[in-house]
């Protein structure tokens, strides 16, 4: 007897097959097309292509006879011709998404080429470990799709690139810089669609400077910055770890009305705040150890987290009624007093409580002083 054995897989639609061949490494999707005529026509249309420093030798056989649009491209090499090569593969196929990671090399000296900042498909550029040298690209920069940019342990030496980067790039939605050294500061002036930003932990950096009408989300940790941001009138959410006062904070507030979100994370010289929003909804503060006293005026206020130390004093001009409210004691050291008590009645009306305690018996006092009579 013939048995036929019916292959099902072959006959699913092709985005099913290339979403199949995306679980699968670089090298075993490229063996898949000898698998069936079908699987070759999958192979040479598959969007998401990841190749390291082993496929450079066979990557003319691979783009040989293919009219492959190329959606994403990740890199991990150190050789600068190999790069070229095979960014000119990238580009020339349309790359929309392109990662650059440079891992152990980042002290190679490599010069991207000039047409990378010239491509017109690109919509996220991701940049690793990568020594920045501008004069070397000649300056101009014009993406006109490009909506995301990461720069990470990236090497920027012309306070003025990021300025030319949103210039350059008008559909430009996200930007974000962790670890980055050799910028002194950031100073943007953006009118078109900025709507995010991140800065983190960049080592050298002395200043932020903001003007961004449609910016809605920034997040900068940043130990040691002054930060100006009472020109991005349309903020919505605000999450800051840096060195701000009372007075940095009463007046942001003061000029930023918009604001929905508000997370203060180890911001060590806050000791006494007022909080007057209309529009705040969440409110998070986190490990400010030096933040005794909070007034807050925020009828709209339904999320609140507290994680500290010791218990800070809380009034609130309007009725706390939250749907959440999460504190946190830290130290076991700290004594539990009536102080503490009376804070968490204030937020007895919450519809969920979360408490991160240190010791049953602390959890025990709450819940004995909140027992009904």
């Amino acid at each position: 007897f013939l048995c036929y054995v019916m292959d099902r897989i072959s006959e699913l639609p092709e985005l099913i097959l290339q979403h199949i061949l995306s679980f699968l490494p670089f090298k075993q999707v490229f063996q898949c097309a000898i698998l069936a005529k079908i699987w070759k026509h999958v192979w040479s249309t598959f969007p998401i292509l990841r190749f390291d420093h082993t496929y450079f030798n066979s990557l003319s056989k691979i783009a040989n006879g293919r009219d492959v649009w190329l959606k994403r491209g990740d890199l991990y090499n150190k050789s600068a011709s190999r790069v070229n090569c095979w960014l000119s593969f990238a580009l020339e196929s349309n790359v929309e998404e392109l990662n650059l990671d440079f891992e152990r090399f980042a002290s190679i000296c490599y010069c991207m080429p000039q047409s990378v900042l010239l491509s017109k498909s690109l919509s996220l550029l991701s940049l690793h470990r990568y020594k920045f040298d501008t004069s070397s690209t000649g300056g101009l920069i014009n993406m006109s799709s490009l909506r995301k940019v990461c720069l990470v342990e990236v090497h920027i030496d012309d306070n003025q690139f990021l300025q030319k980067l949103v210039v350059g790039c008008p559909a430009l939605e996200d930007m974000n810089l962790k670890w980055c050294y050799g910028l002194k500061g950031i100073e943007l002036s953006c009118h078109h669609g900025l709507k995010a930003i991140g800065i983190e932990e960049n080592r050298d950096l002395e200043r932020v400077e903001l003007e961004a009408p449609n910016l809605c989300s920034v997040h900068i940790v940043q130990t040691s910055c002054e930060i100006n941001l009472v020109h991005c009138k349309n903020l919505k959410k605000l999450k800051l770890q840096a060195c701000v006062t009372d007075d940095w904070l009463n007046d942001h507030l003061s000029e930023l009305p918009l604001i929905e979100t508000l997370e203060l994370t180890c911001c060590s010289l806050l000791k006494r705040i007022e909080i007057s929003s209309d529009q705040l909804k969440s409110l998070a503060l986190l490990a400010c150890w030096n933040l005794v006293e909070v007034k807050l005026d925020a009828p709209k206020l339904c999320r609140f987290h507290h994680y500290t130390r010791s218990v800070i004093s809380l009034s609130s001009s309007n009725a706390l009624n939250l749907s959440l409210a999460t504190y946190g004691m830290i130290s076991r050291d700290d004594p539990w007093n009536v102080k503490k008590i009376e804070f968490l009645s204030k937020l007895s009306n919450s519809k969920l409580l979360s408490l991160s305690l240190q010791s049953a018996e602390v959890f025990m006092i709450y819940i004995f002083t909140h027992l009904p009579r």
